[in-house]
Order: structure tokens, then C-alpha cells, then sequence
């Protein structure tokens, strides 16, 4: 048997490995009890109290309380899943108190305190309140409301007015520290006793003074802290765990962190816990040494507390508490991720606006080449055809009919020499400065050296193969085709110099000097000036002309060359 109880009617009741067993002494019957639940389901029943009021008993079972009547049956049931739960099924002993309060020891589970209107329930443990151990067998109570528990580690008593443990052991004079479930009474002159596995306790409450408050505090040693880069612990001597912030760069970086406590009784007992904000909320207990090892923390700013209790019971004091920041490397970081995302983006619209550029510079150069070839080449293919035609149907006679052919020539000579200016300027290859000047080269000479003018080209040190801006490029050869006819049609030229010097889109110059203009200087305010002062802004560059005597030059330039 493990619980008896003697009811109103001197019937006992008897707990059993398979539930509850009656005996009637006035028949002398033993019985097994089959009627309700946990007697059906075979539970151990391990204690049997009455209730507060003496109607009805409590029922310790391993598959929970419960408050049962002799005729009524069950009337409440408590276990892991009612409401309020308990903190473990398996129950060593039940009692209700005057008040109301249902005090129940448990298997691992420490003590359960289920409030009076059954609603709520307060956990007592070894972990948080310093209980000696969370296998709780017994309880017996002094009249000033203080509780003494009996435990497998150690006696504990309960003071009710400062709501702590204080824990008693072999070296306070218990012959032994695992003590016996239902192994409890207390006599009428307020004796108690528990049962231990060697032997009975026997005391009066009131002869053991009242353990004083302690005020014992938690500290921490020197903390090592994993070098990565020379592969060893390098220590952080100035660390006192009151706030202080810890560096890593890793979460593979490991941190030890030695503890201990000013009360050195029983220092291998000591119960340190901790908790990482941030990861994990519950306490957590350190196993064995006292030594906390933290190690593969993810990136993340973090806040750690460490707090401390004697074996006796008495808490720390003080709680340790610092932070652990693990830097993410910059290429991992939220900021990193945007930056690439915005360069990405940008890249992107760069591309498509170079695209969009120079498909938009396609569409122009092809709507100027066609331009060009109707303005330029279409008219002087009409000149050409009607011509032709005068020249076929007419009755023109031998000199009449000399000049026509001769103007066909010139007005084809002129066409071919058009197109291939356009051709010229379309081509991507010739976006060279040593293209332009050849060009400008072979131009001037097939117009001036048949008029028996001087002509001297001087492009100076230019890199044939530099490349070039394509409409720098068709620009400048405009502004000279357009200066060279200008001199032919308003100068009496008889010498033109032609300068290039060419350094990068930024630093170029241009000039064009002739002679022969000392009766003309009238024209030089024509429309062939205004046309090239145009095409000098469209490159960035300055215009401007000078008149010497018989000589007129211009000059198209862009930065500091001469």
C-alpha cells in the first residue's frame, strides 16, 4: 500500500499500485474500488487527503489530483492538460490548506500551488526559487505558515513572509539527503518527522533558528574570447558583466565565461542559469562546472543574463548582464544589399539610355543622310537629268552642245564627290583624327590646286588611330567645307594655310587663313560664318575671325591649345 485514509465512517481507504482499494472493518471486506476513472485506468494512488472542508478527499494518482466523493465520485481532475496545468502528471502528495490553497508535490515537477478558485497555479522549482530538488515528497506545516518539504537533495523549508527556500542537508545533520514519498507525520507537540532511505529525521521546527538572508553575489573571471586569426583564446581582463558589450566579428567566435559566487559552503553546488534576449526567453541551466560557453550566436545585437543560487537556496543578490554584438561582414550587411541593388539598377539604366542614345543618334544620322542625299545629291541628279534631256531632245549644234556635256561632267563630278562626303561621315571607322585629316587633305587639293592656289595642310603630331567623337568629327569637316567655300566664292585667294591639332574631344583647334580679301571684306558678314559659328557650339568650342590687311582668318577653338 502507499496512502491510507479513514473516513467518516471508520471505513479506510487504501492507495495502491492499481488504484483505491475500501475496508470495512465492521465486515471485515477488502475490496478494489472500480467505480470511477482512476481506478479504471489502474493509476497508482500515492497519497489521500481530506478536504478543507472534510466533504469530500484528494486524490495523488500518476495521472493527476483528483477531488473525489464517496457518492458523488469525481468532481475536479487537475493534470498537464486541464486548466490551470500542472508541471508534471505524477504526483507524490496533495494537501489544501485553511485558505483554500491546493499544495501538490510532484515527480520533476516541484511544487504545484493552485490558488482557491482554481483558475491559476504558482510553480515552485529548484531552477527559479531555489527549491532542493524538483522531486518533492512531502509536506509538513508549522502554524506561522512556513512549509517544510521533504526532496531527494535535501530538506526544504519554506518561508512564507519572504517567499524563499532555504535547503538543509547531511552536513546540517540529516542522516540522509534523499528522503522517502508518504514517509511524513507530524505529532501533536509539533514534532515532525521524515523518512529517508537511511533512517528518520526527527525535529521541532522551533528549536532550529531561522536561517539568516544571505547576501551572497554573483561574479564573473576573466573571459576568454576564440581568436580567429591566430587561432588561440586571448582573455578580456577588463569585463565585469555590469553592461559591458562584447565584440565578434563571427558567429563561429566562441566566448567562455567563468562563474562563480561569494558563498563558498558548497561552490560545486552553486546553480547558475542564463538566457540570451534576443534567442531564447527561458532560463537555462548550466551542467556541471560553472562555466558558461557560448558559441555560434547568428549576427545580431544581443543581451545576456547570467544569475546565480547557493545550494542552500539563497539567490544572488545580483544578475550579470552584458551584450554580445556579431557584426555582419559588409558584404552581408541590409545597406550592401541595396547599394548593389541601386548599382544594379543604375547600370541598367545607363545601358538602356546609352541604347536609347544611340538608337535615337541612328535615327538622326539616318534621317540627316537621307536629308542630305535628297538636298545635296537628289538636286544635282536633277540638274544632271535635266540636262541630259535639253541636251538629248534639243537641236544644239557642236559648242552649245561641248558646254552641256561638260556641265553633265562637272555636275557629276560634284554628285560623286557629295556622296562621298556623306558616305564619309556616316562611316564609324573614320572617327579618327588622321581620317579627318586626310579627308580635309584630299578636299582642299581636288578644289584648290585646280584654281593654282598654295596650299599648305600642317595637322602636327595627331595619332592616326586616336579615336574620335563621330559628330566632333563631322562637325569640324562641316565648318571646313564650309570655310574653304567661302574663301573660293568671296576671296581672290591665292594662298591657303590649314592648321589642325587634335589632343582629345576636350583640347582641339581649327584654322583656316587666307589671303585676297582686301576687296571684299564685306562679305565675310554672309551666312557662311553664321553657319559655322553654329556648328562651334554644337562641339563646345569658340569661334572667331581676324582681318590683316589682305589676310582673313578663322578660328574654331576648345581648351588650351595653340
Amino acid at each position: 500500500a502507499y496512502s491510507l485514509f479513514r473516513g467518516k465512517d471508520k471505513t479506510i481507504w487504501i492507495g495502491t499500485p492499481q488504484g483505491m482499494m475500501c475496508y470495512d472493518p465492521k465486515t471485515n471486506i477488502l475490496e478494489h474500488h472500480q467505480k470511477d476513472i482512476f481506478d479504471k485506468k489502474l493509476c497508482p494512488v500515492l497519497d489521500i487527503k481530506s478536504t478543507a472542508d472534510g466533504e469530500a478527499v484528494w486524490i495523488a494518482t500518476n495521472c493527476g489530483v483528483y477531488k473525489w466523493h464517496e457518492e458523488d465520485g469525481v468532481l475536479e481532475h487537475f493534470d498537464k492538460a486541464s486548466v490551470p496545468a500542472l508541471s508534471s502528471n505524477e504526483v507524490y502528495f496533495v494537501e489544501e490548506d485553511s485558505l483554500g490553497y491546493l499544495w501538490i508535490g510532484t515527480n520533476g515537477g516541484g511544487i504545484n500551488l493552485i490558488d482557491p478558485d482554481r483558475t491559476s497555479v504558482r510553480y515552485f522549482n529548484r531552477e527559479h526559487n531555489g527549491l532542493g530538488s524538483d522531486i518533492v515528497y512531502g509536506m509538513l506545516s508549522e502554524g506561522n505558515g512556513n512549509r517544510w518539504f521533504s526532496t531527494s537533495n535535501g530538506l526544504s523549508c519554506y518561508y512564507a513572509s519572504e517567499d524563499r527556500f532555504y535547503n538543509y542537508y547531511t552536513i546540517d545533520g540529516l542522516c540522509n539527503n534523499d528522503f522517502n514519498y508518504n514517509s511524513y507525520f507530524k505529532g501533536r507537540d509539533g514534532r515532525m518527522y521524515f523518512g529517508t532511505v537511511n533512517g528518520v529525521n526527527a525535529f521541532y521546527p522551533r528549536d532550529i533558528s531561522k536561517a539568516a538572508t544571505q547576501d551572497v553575489r554573483l561574479f564573473v573571471l576573466p573571459v576568454s574570447k576564440w581568436d580567429e586569426e591566430a587561432k588561440a583564446f586571448t582573455m578580456i581582463s577588463d569585463f565585469k558583466g555590469n553592461g559591458d558589450e562584447i565584440v565578434l566579428h563571427s558567429p563561429n567566435a566562441s566566448l567562455v565565461f567563468n562563474l562563480g559566487m561569494t558563498d563558498y559552503t558548497d561552490p560545486i553546488h552553486n546553480i547558475f542559469t542564463y538566457r540570451i534576449l534576443g534567442l531564447f526567453d527561458d532560463w537555462i541551466p548550466l551542467s556541471g562546472e560553472p562555466v558558461l560557453r557560448l558559441h555560434g550566436i547568428p549576427y545580431g545585437r544581443y543581451t545576456v543574463q547570467v544569475r546565480g543560487m547557493t545550494m542552500r537556496g539563497v539567490v544572488a543578490s545580483n544578475q550579470l548582464h552584458f551584450f554580445i554584438h556579431i557584426k555582419k561582414p559588409f558584404y552581408n550587411t541590409l545597406w550592401f544589399y541595396v547599394m548593389i541593388v541601386a548599382v544594379f539598377v543604375t547600370l541598367l539604366s545607363v545601358f538602356f539610355w546609352f541604347k536609347y542614345r544611340n538608337l535615337k543618334k541612328m535615327q538622326l544620322m539616318r534621317l540627316q543622310l537621307s536629308s542630305n542625299l535628297h538636298d545635296e545629291v537628289g538636286s544635282l541628279l536633277t540638274s544632271i537629268t535635266l540636262f541630259s534631256d535639253n541636251l538629248r531632245f534639243s537641236g544644239n549644234t557642236g559648242p552649245e552642245k561641248d558646254v552641256r556635256l561638260e556641265k553633265i561632267a562637272s555636275l557629276s563630278r560634284e554628285a560623286i564627290v557629295t556622296m562621298g562626303d556623306i558616305l564619309w561621315a556616316v562611316d564609324a571607322r573614320n572617327d579618327m583624327p588622321g581620317s579627318l585629316s586626310e579627308r580635309i587633305r584630299d578636299y582642299a587639293e581636288e578644289l584648290l590646286l585646280p584654281m593654282q592656289v598654295a596650299l599648305r595642310v600642317d595637322v602636327g603630331d595627331i595619332h592616326s588611330r586616336q579615336k574620335m567623337l563621330p559628330e566632333l568629327r563631322q562637325q569640324l569637316y562641316l565648318i571646313f567645307k564650309e570655310a574653304i567655300n567661302n574663301v573660293v566664292k568671296h576671296a581672290e585667294v591665292t594662298t591657303v594655310e590649314i592648321t589642325l591639332r587634335y589632343h582629345n574631344e576636350n583640347v582641339f583647334l581649327f584654322r583656316v587663313v587666307n589671303d585676297g580679301v582686301h576687296a571684299h571684306r564685306q562679305g565675310i558678314r554672309g551666312q557662311g560664318l553664321k553657319n559655322i559659328q553654329m556648328r562651334a557650339e554644337k562641339i563646345g568650342a569658340e569661334m572667331y575671325y581676324e582681318i590683316q590687311e589682305d589676310t582673313f582668318m578663322i578660328t574654331v577653338r576648345k581648351g588650351n591649345v595653340t
